[in-house]
Order: structure tokens, then sequence, then C-alpha cells
């Protein structure tokens, strides 16, 4: 028997891959569709994210100061 091993990002991977949202903000575009589930609270599926960064690079907010 395999098992599947899946990657994923915590909250302060996603801001280390330039998704600076607050995490309600988050949730908010999670809940309408916008953004992927998390698979535990504030873990999102590594590729999952990955190809949602691919499809909205340009409307990231910019970096807080």
């Amino acid at each position: 028997m395999t098992k599947l091993i899946v990657f994923g990002f915590s909250y302060d991977g996603l801001k280390k891959l330039g998704i600076h949202y607050d995490y309600e903000d988050l949730v908010d575009l999670e809940e309408r569709g916008l953004f992927p589930k998390q698979v535990e609270p504030r873990v999102w599926i590594a590729q999952e994210v990955l190809q949602w960064l691919l499809i909205n690079i340009d409307r990231l907010p910019p970096k807080p100061d």
C-alpha cells in the first residue's frame, strides 16, 4: 500500500511567497471560492496555492511596509 504525501504552505509560508493578505481576507476569499481551501487551520495544499499564484500574481496586494 502506498501513501500519498501532500505538501502544504502555512500562513507564514504564504507571506514568503508574496501573498500578503490578512488571514481574515484569505478566509473570505476561500469562502467565495477565490482561494484554495485550507486542509488544516492555516495550512493550504502547496500545489493548489502555486497554481492560484500563477493565475493571480498580478493581483497580489503590495507588501506592507
